[in-house]
C-alpha cells in the first residue's frame, strides 16, 4: 500500500476505486489519463477520443518493481469533458488483477483479485501537478482469486465489500508528490475462509463487519527515490501518516477439527488506527473501545465470555542512522478485563477470589539509537549483532490489578554499553498490597500446593518491606560498579567492563 500510494497508478486508479477538492482549472481526459497511468507499463486495445470522452478499452497497467508488483486489467475506461473544467471517469464494473510479493527464496508470491463496483462516479479537477480526486461510489468489492506462495497454492479466500463510500484525493507537486486522500464508508463487511484439506483437517472461517469508517493519509514522496531502500527514502524526506477509525464492529469465527467446532463472537467499538513515518520516527498506535468477545470451545460445557471496557497500544521509535539517540515509547494498557459467571463458576465455584474487573498499564520510554538505522539492509553475517542500543529508560507506570492484588512500579535508569553486556544504574520501585491474601485464597481452593505458596511467601519476604497489613514496597537499585541490589541486597552482579 505504501508503494501504491507513492505511485501515480496506486494513488490515482486505485483511490478512484477504494476511496479519496482542488481549485478549479481546466483539465483535460488526457492529462488524468497520464495522471492515472504515469510512470507505469501500460499496454491499451484500443484509445480513441469521441467528441468529449477518451475511452480507452483493454488496458493493462503495470507498477512496481521486484519488491510489490500491481498488475490491473481494466476492460474500459471512460474520462468524458464535461465542460466546466472538470474530467468525470467511469470504469468498467469489474476489473481483474494481480498482486505480486518480493522474489526473496523462490518464486514470488502472488495473489490473483477481482474488483467489483456499482455506481462509481468519480470527478477530476485541478490541473497538471495539482489534481483532486473526488468520488463516490455505492458498493464495491474485492475478492481474491488466487494465491500462491513460493510456487504452492494457498488454499485461502479473502473478500472485502464496501457500502456507501465517498472521499477525496489530492495529488500536487512534480519534484516532491503530496498525496493527501479522506473517505469515509458506512459499512466494511470482510470474510476469510480457509476450507479442510487432505493436508490440513482444520477449517476456518472469519467474517465481520466494521460501520462508519473514516480514513485519513498523507504521503509525501520525493521524486526518484526507492522504497526498497527505505533508510534513503526516509532521508531524502519520505512521508507518511494515515489513519483509520470505526465507531463499531463484530467479528464470528468457526475454526473447525475431528474434536470439534470452536465459535468466536465479538463486538467492538471505538477503534481508531495511526500509522506515522518520517525521519523524526515511525509510530504507530492501536485503541478499542468497550468491547465483548463469547468463546465456545468443544472441551467447556458453557460459553466463555469476556469483556473489556478498552484496550490501548502504542509503538514509536528513531528511523534515523546518524548516531544520535532519539526517543522511544511502549505503552500498554488493559482495563476492565471482566469474566462471565459461567467462567468463574468453573474454576471458583465457592466465589473465593473477587471478581473485580482487572486491570494492566505499562508505560515504558527512553531514548535509544540504531547504529545503521531502523530500516537499514543489515549485512551478511551481522545478524546476531544486537542493531539498536537503549541510552536511557523511564519506567513510567507499571500497574496490575487482578484477583484482589495489586502491583504498581516505576522507576528510571541509564544504560552503559560499554561493556560485555548493557548494564542499567537507577532505582525503581514497586507497592504491593493483597499478594499474601490472594497466595491464602488460591491454596484454599487447591490451585497452589500450599508448600508452594509457602516458597512465594518467602521469596517475597526476602526482597520486599512491609508497610501495612498484606502490603510491602521494594526498591531496585543498580550501582556504577554494576550490583543489583533488591532493598539493600546484593541479587545480581554484572561483569566488569
Amino acid at each position: 500500500m505504501m508503494r501504491a500510494l507513492t505511485r501515480p497508478t496506486g494513488a490515482a486508479l486505485i483511490a478512484m476505486l477504494l476511496g479519496t477538492t482542488a481549485a478549479h482549472a481546466d483539465v483535460t481526459a488526457e492529462e488524468v489519463w497520464q495522471s492515472i497511468v504515469g510512470g507505469s507499463t501500460v499496454t491499451t486495445g484500443s484509445r480513441e477520443m469521441t467528441g468529449d470522452t477518451l475511452v480507452i478499452r483493454g488496458a493493462e497497467i503495470a507498477a512496481g518493481d521486484a519488491g510489490a508488483r500491481l498488475n490491473l486489467r481494466v476492460p474500459e475506461l471512460r474520462l468524458r469533458e464535461t465542460g466546466d473544467g472538470t474530467v468525470e471517469v467511469t470504469t468498467a464494473e469489474k476489473i481483474t488483477g494481480t498482486l505480486e510479493g518480493p522474489h526473496v527464496t523462490g518464486p514470488a508470491a502472488a495473489t490473483g483479485f477481482e474488483i467489483a463496483q456499482t455506481g462509481l462516479k468519480v470527478i477530476v479537477s485541478g490541473g497538471v501537478g495539482d489534481m483532486t480526486y473526488d468520488y463516490e461510489v455505492p458498493s464495491l468489492s474485492v475478492a481474491t482469486v488466487a494465491t500462491q506462495a513460493v510456487g504452492q497454492p494457498v488454499p485461502v479466500s479473502v473478500t472485502l465489500a464496501l457500502a456507501d463510500g465517498s472521499g477525496k484525493m489530492h495529488m500536487a507537486g512534480t519534484t516532491t508528490r503530496v498525496i493527501d486522500s479522506e473517505s469515509a464508508v458506512r459499512t466494511m463487511t470482510f470474510a476469510v475462509t480457509r476450507p479442510e484439506t487432505a493436508d490440513t483437517p482444520e477449517a476456518m472461517t472469519t467474517t465481520g463487519t466494521l460501520s462508519d469508517l473514516r480514513m485519513v493519509s498523507g504521503v509525501q514522496s520525493p521524486s526518484g527515490i526507492d522504497l526498497n531502500d527505505m533508510e534513503k527514502a526516509i532521508a531524502a524526506g519520505y512521508r507518511l501518516e494515515g489513519r483509520v477509525q470505526f465507531a463499531s464492529g463484530n467479528i464470528n469465527a468457526d475454526v473447525s477439527d475431528p474434536s470439534g467446532t470452536t465459535n468466536l463472537q465479538a463486538g467492538l467499538a471505538d477503534g481508531l488506527v495511526t500509522l506515522s513515518m518520517s525521519q523524526a520516527g515511525v509510530q504507530t498506535a492501536v485503541s478499542i473501545g468497550a468491547s465483548r468477545a463469547v468463546v465456545q470451545v468443544p472441551a467447556l460445557p458453557v460459553p466463555a465470555e469476556v469483556g473489556l471496557d478498552g484496550i490501548a497500544m502504542t509503538l514509536a521509535m528513531p528511523a534515523g542512522a546518524d548516531g544520535e539517540a532519539g526517543p522511544f515509547t511502549l505503552v500498554q494498557r488493559l482495563s476492565g478485563l471482566t469474566l462471565s459467571d459461567g467462567i468463574w463458576a468453573m474454576f471458583d465455584p465457592g466465589a473465593a477470589l473477587p471478581h473485580d474487573p482487572m486491570s494492566f498499564a505499562f508505560d515504558l520510554s527512553g531514548t535509544m539509537k540504531f547504529a545503521q538505522g531502523l530500516f537499514a539492509k543489515r549485512p551478511s553475517g551481522e545478524a546476531d549483532k544486537v542493531p539498536a542500543e537503549v541510552e536511557t529508560l523511564s519506567l513510567n507506570e507499571l500497574k496490575l490489578s487482578a484477583l484482589g492484588a495489586d502491583i504498581a512500579g516505576s522507576g528510571a535508569a541509564r544504560i552503559e554499553n560499554g561493556g560485555a553486556q548493557p548494564r542499567p544504574v537507577g532505582t525503581a520501585d514497586f507497592e504491593i498490597k493483597g499478594l499474601n491474601g490472594l497466595f491464602d485464597r488460591l491454596v484454599a481452593m487447591n490451585l497452589v500446593p500450599e508448600e508452594q505458596a509457602m516458597g512465594l511467601r518467602m521469596m517475597m519476604a526476602m526482597f520486599t518491606v512491609p508497610t501495612g497489613e498484606d502490603s510491602a514496597r521494594s526498591r531496585v537499585e543498580a550501582d556504577e560498579a554494576g550490583d543489583v541490589r533488591v532493598n539493600g541486597q546484593v541479587l545480581y552482579k554484572f561483569p566488569k567492563p
